[in-house]
């Protein structure tokens, strides 16, 4: 019995091995301290996985995140929809977090072509960074159509995401 215990813990440890070595380095983090504008606020109501209701009624968009998209009409939800959703509400709902805006965006205030308020949201209590934990914890993709501040920084962590099976990537 030893010696199946022996082979079988040998066996976990390699397959660990193989599995951290074929992840990328971590990911650099993009220094936000030159980022001017950023503001504190509460979150009323998440509306899917990269979209919210602020307490003050606007809508914001995360800059960078592409979560699946949750059903609407005829339409039905995509896969792991829920799952992003519960995530980001679980989260954020009823908190403060800080609003933190890429210079990218600058020439159209800061706002999609929807009117929704882009930024990267920051969870007061404690400083989660919300939309790179929905990318790393593969509850989203990064959405590289737009140019931002992390964009190298969101496709390493969708990169890990992907090659550990997490979330979407299961």
């Amino acid at each position: 019995m030893r010696l199946e215990q022996f082979i079988s813990t040998a066996a976990l440890v390699l397959l660990f091995a193989q599995t951290a070595s074929a992840l990328p380095p971590n990911c650099p983090a993009t220094d936000l301290s030159g980022l001017k504008e950023r503001r504190a606020a509460v979150v009323r109501r998440v509306i899917d996985g990269d979209t919210l209701i602020l307490r003050s009624g606007e809508r914001v968009r995360l800059i960078g995140v592409d979560a699946p998209e949750t059903a609407r009409g005829d339409q039905a939800a995509e896969k792991f929809a829920v799952e992003a959703t519960g995530f980001t509400r679980r989260q954020l709902e009823g908190q403060t977090v800080y609003l933190v805006f890429d210079e990218n965006r600058a020439a159209t205030r800061h706002r999609d072509r929807f009117g929704r308020l882009l930024a990267y949201l920051y969870r007061a209590s404690d400083g989660m960074d919300l939309n790179a934990n929905l990318i790393e914890q593969g509850y989203a993709r990064a959405f590289t159509r737009f140019p931002f501040e992390r964009l190298e920084e969101f496709r390493c962590l969708e990169r890990r995401a992907r090659r550990s099976h997490s979330g979407l990537w299961k």
